[in-house]
């Protein structure tokens, strides 16, 4: 089911973002640096794409982890 992990790698788990990638919510589009201040206010709704079954869903954060790099891949 959606946010779910599977294996911790690819989608599903396990993957970083930048904090302008853009997230898809019933709201509307947002940065994850938008997404990381709306979740402190409690809004947690995002869209997510279950790869199993290919349906597009609304889930809810449940948590944020953010950490500094000094590159990228």
């Amino acid at each position: 089911p959606p946010g779910t992990v599977d294996d911790g790698g690819g989608i599903g788990g396990g993957t970083c973002f930048t904090a302008d990638t853009k997230i898809w919510t019933p709201s509307g589009e947002f940065s994850f640096a938008e997404i990381q201040a709306r979740f402190q206010l409690g809004l947690k709704s995002i869209y997510s794409f279950n790869p199993h079954t290919g349906e597009i869903s609304i889930d809810e954060i449940e948590e944020i982890f953010t950490h500094q790099v000094s590159g990228y891949f």
